[in-house]
Formats: C-alpha cells, sequence, structure tokens
C-alpha cells in the first residue's frame, strides 16, 4: 500500500490514506468471520473456507481489472529515471535509540500480545 498511497496521494495526505488502509485491514476480519457464520450456519466448515476464498479470488480478479496506475506515477521524493537512489546503512544501535521506533516496538507490541490473548483465552 505505500507504493499506491505514493502514486494516488500528495504526501501531506499519504499519512491519512495509509491509516485507512490499516483500519480496514483490522474492521475487515472483524465483521467478516460473523457475517461468514450467519451465512454458513449449519453448514459444513470447510464451505465458509471456500466462500472466503471464492469472494476473495472474485475481489482480486476484479481488482486487477479496474485498477490502474495514475498518469503521473513518480513518487514524490523518488529519483527520476536515469539517476539510481543512494541508501545509506543505518546501525540498529541508532535505530534502538529513536523514540518513534521505540513507540512503534511499543505499539506492535501491545497490539500482538492482545491479539494472542483473544485467539488464545477468548474461545475458552
Amino acid at each position: 500500500m505505500p507504493k499506491l498511497s505514493g502514486y494516488w496521494f500528495p504526501p501531506r495526505e499519504r499519512s491519512l490514506a495509509t491509516s485507512f488502509f490499516d483500519g480496514a485491514a483490522k474492521l475487515g476480519p472483524a465483521i467478516g468471520v460473523p457475517v461468514m457464520d450467519c451465512c454458513c450456519c449449519g453448514l459444513d466448515g470447510g464451505l465458509s473456507f471456500a466462500a472466503t476464498g471464492v469472494a476473495s479470488l472474485l475481489y482480486s480478479l476484479l481488482f486487477w481489472g479496474i485498477y490502474h496506475d495514475p498518469p503521473h506515477k513518480q513518487l514524490a521524493g523518488a529519483p527520476a529515471e536515469g539517476r539510481s537512489a543512494r541508501c545509506a546503512a543505518v546501525p540498529l544501535g541508532y535505530l534502538l535509540r529513536r523514540r518513534k521506533v521505540i513507540g512503534l516496538a511499543v505499539g506492535f507490541g501491545s497490539y500482538n500480545y492482545v491479539f494472542y490473548l483473544l485467539l488464545t483465552w477468548l474461545p475458552v
């Protein structure tokens, strides 16, 4: 999605677009699981997996047929064609001292802990 956000949204709007993508990725399963449970209630459990797979395949085909890159197709800040981008290696110690990296690590660690807790204890 970062590439898609870079193509379609100006730099000031990319974080909002990315947050919508990420939010939809979390909301989709929250809505999809109960809907599939209602649709396949009383049927074989494998049917719900097959229905989800077929729906995903149809959506993928629809997206592939409709989506196109914008005509400008240049990421802001990306080097123009013919020029090579130079990336410097960043030491791990430097990254571990950054507040943003620490915040991301704590946030993802907390999210994964709660997700694991819900997957293992909630069904019981």
